[in-house]
């Protein structure tokens, strides 16, 4: 009758703890639903607003109404490579490759020029050539995107966005430098769910927690340094 008395406490708790499990599960899940909603429908409004704009326009007067659809376009997909890697992470093995992360950095910023330019912002770099890193190149993208998007949604308007990829002592050290109000709390800021809002703008708490899981796998070595009016992401990779 003990033994009996406990497997029923055993059967007790493990179930206790697979329901606090779902249920946090289920939380996590309708905050990042109902941020990714917010993520994917400010670009779709500005896509909206700038087709029935251009219908109201010249040739002429169409360019920066292109531009800011081109931009939205950008976002909407940078959202849906974001939620479509984590979905799968889980069930897809990411195979690390050899990868000229200079060439694919430069692709990259091309791909942000535009999103840059409709916030009338700019991204400058200096990226030294003919770098090499093994990583699988869907995380790789996954771990810049991120990061080129925080910097210019969180950087001050007009303002330049640095790219500094070099050789070091250390490693290959790959740096995001924006002008920004001082990160309340660095420690947090890889923590799943975390947010920092700035005005109106919100982030996707899971960006960079999908970073910190990408570093970690890799052994890439990831900080923070903050103080007011300016931020740096650091990461530096093995040699």
């Amino acid at each position: 009758e003990y033994t009996h008395t406990k497997e029923l406490e055993s059967l007790h708790k493990k179930l206790k703890d697979q329901i606090e499990h779902n249920q946090l599960l289920l939380t996590e899940n309708k905050e990042f639903i109902a941020d990714m909603v917010h993520q994917i429908r400010t670009p779709l409004s500005v896509i909206m607003t700038n087709t029935s704009l251009i219908e109201m326009k010249s040739e002429s007067e169409v360019s920066s109404y292109i531009t800011q659809i081109n931009s939205a376009i950008n976002m909407l997909s940078n959202s849906y490579e974001d939620l479509s890697y984590i979905i799968s992470n889980d069930t897809i093995d990411y195979k690390a490759t050899d990868i000229d992360l200079s060439y694919f950095l430069h692709e990259r910023i091309d791909f942000f020029e535009v999103i840059a330019q409709a916030n009338e912002k700019s991204i400058s770099t200096q990226i030294q050539n003919g770098i090499n890193v093994t990583i699988n190149d869907t995380e790789l993208e996954r771990l810049i995107d991120n990061n080129l998007s925080n910097a210019l949604k969180h950087s001050i308007d007009k303002s330049d966005i640095e790219v500094i990829l070099e050789k070091s002592i250390s490693g290959i050290v790959l740096k995001f430098h924006s002008k920004g109000n001082k990160i309340r709390n660095v420690s947090k800021l890889f923590d799943k769910n975390y947010t920092e809002s700035n005005g109106a703008k919100r982030s996707l708490g899971l960006g960079l927690n999908m970073v910190k899981n990408i570093c970690e796998k890799n052994h890439i070595q990831y900080s923070v340094t903050s103080k007011e009016g300016s931020n740096t992401f650091t990461y530096i990779f093995k040699v």
